[in-house]
């Protein structure tokens, strides 16, 4: 399983096998988790 995470009109930081993103959008899929 893969989990989205949206944002709307916010900064999301997410981190992928160990790598940080830090991603800004609006209304849109800002990083994708595997399980």
């Amino acid at each position: 399983h893969t989990h989205i995470l949206f944002a709307k009109e916010m900064a999301t930081e997410v981190n992928v096998d160990g790598v940080e993103y830090m991603a800004m959008h609006e209304h849109a899929v800002v990083g994708l988790i595997p399980d």
